[in-house]
């Protein structure tokens, strides 16, 4: 899996209008401020689909372990059970 940002097609257009709209004295500004903004955005989304797998992968191991502590209780008991007779 490719976990490199990738760019927002619909978000492009977006940014041609609003430079439509800037002063021309501060469009240069405006379009770096922009970029580096999509690209923070992009590698936030990245961030956050790692940080979903690693919360997937923790629930799972808990989940391992409640079932590797069941079986202990039950071989527990079982060997308590046969001791009692």
């Amino acid at each position: 899996e490719d976990d490199s940002p990738q760019g927002d097609p619909e978000s492009n257009n977006a940014e041609e209008e609003d430079l439509d709209n800037v002063d021309p004295a501060f469009a240069l500004e405006y379009e770096d401020l922009s970029s580096a903004m999509d690209e923070i955005n992009q590698w936030m989304d990245v961030l956050e689909r790692m940080n979903n797998d690693l919360c997937n992968e923790i629930r799972q191991l808990i989940e391992e372990s409640k079932q590797g502590d069941d079986l202990v209780l039950d071989s527990d008991m079982s060997a308590g059970d046969g001791a009692a007779e």
